[in-house]
């Protein structure tokens, strides 16, 4: 839903949130976050120790994991490139999860943002926000014509 005009994605008058708007719904009653968390049904985030441990994927029961700190050779990934919020599951993760809601789940990008922050700490950098929005109006308009 959103606030100034109560509409859902897909009706009239929907506008995605403003950076600003979503960095306030990811920054609300920030708390501890653990290594890893389930933020939706069978999909967790979790930090570069956590997808490296093999007893603690078993336990969790994770079949497939998405590498978000990998890159292809020609492009500068090495370890001086990740910022400690990629090694730890908070920006670039944290924002493949969310367009992943967005797409397959059919929520809006606040909803997603509330729905993963219920259960981790994340906070995609200002770029990735951007992205998103563009992902929410796009899926917007695709699905207010039936496409």
């Amino acid at each position: 839903m959103n606030k100034e005009d109560n509409t859902k994605r897909g009706e009239p008058h929907y506008t995605p949130p403003t950076i600003s708007k979503l960095l306030g719904i990811l920054l609300k009653n920030r708390r501890p976050t653990g290594p890893f968390n389930e933020v939706w049904p069978g999909v967790f985030i979790g930090d570069a120790h956590t997808a490296q441990d093999k007893a603690v994927l078993l336990s969790l029961g994770v079949t497939h994991i998405v590498n978000a700190a990998a890159g292809p050779p020609h492009i500068d990934t090495g370890p001086g490139f990740y910022t400690d919020t990629c090694i730890q599951g908070i920006s670039r993760s944290a924002a493949l999860v969310l367009a992943y809601l967005m797409i397959r789940e059919r929520l809006t990008l606040a909803e997603a943002g509330v729905a993963v922050r219920k259960h981790r700490n994340i906070l995609p950098n200002a770029c990735f926000l951007s992205q998103l929005c563009h992902l929410d109006m796009t899926l917007t308009l695709e699905r207010s014509t039936g496409n």
